[in-house]
């Protein structure tokens, strides 16, 4: 069996109950903590979405567009090669604070049709918490997914005019799409 109880054959009745019990707990334990990991679907959406609120907010904004340009000689000798990470680092923060709410837990583009169908389903206001490599991970998959969508909806022979038909199910790619417009920077 998976208990593997021969060592335990002459061990009084009280240390087998116990060890039962201690291992009901630990599955119990995992199980919650597995449960607690695993975001549902709309949860780990709006947390995307949010992350795109953050990127594109007044703070952030020019420091990602300006993040993968080119450093010349004298930033180089400055030690300013990392500064990367800090930026992410700072967005991560601004991101995990529920104070922020107010400025990333609502919708841009509200007057979009679709957006307005996000608003009823994905709360920005409960997300997961980031740390700085989650959150760049997060940025190029979204990044990665618009590309693909983007080559699809300018195939010749598409006949939807409707981006949003594109996107795979994956609302945050849309959002990413509205932004895009928005700063075509």
């Amino acid at each position: 069996s998976k208990w593997k109880m021969k060592k335990y054959r002459s061990a009084k009745k009280e240390v087998i109950l116990e060890l039962i019990a201690t291992h009901q707990k630990m599955r119990k334990y995992y199980h919650d903590s597995k449960q607690k990991e695993s975001l549902n679907k709309e949860e780990l959406q709006g947390s995307r979405m949010r992350l795109l609120n953050v990127v594109f907010s007044e703070d952030f904004f020019e420091s990602i567009v300006t993040m993968n340009d080119r450093k010349l000689r004298p930033e180089l000798d400055a030690g300013g090669a990392g500064g990367n990470r800090s930026r992410w680092a700072e967005l991560t923060e601004s991101y995990n604070d529920s104070l922020n709410n107010d400025s990333y837990g609502s919708y841009a583009f509200i007057e979009d049709p679709h957006v307005e169908e996000f608003v009823s389903t994905y709360d920005l206001c409960t997300f997961r918490q980031l740390d700085l490599e989650k959150a760049g991970v997060w940025f190029k998959e979204i990044v990665k997914d618009y590309t693909k969508a983007m080559k699809n909806y300018t195939v010749s022979g598409t006949h939807q005019p409707d981006f949003y038909g594109f996107v795979d199910n994956k609302p945050q790619t849309y959002y990413y799409r509205l932004y895009i417009l928005a700063n075509p920077e």
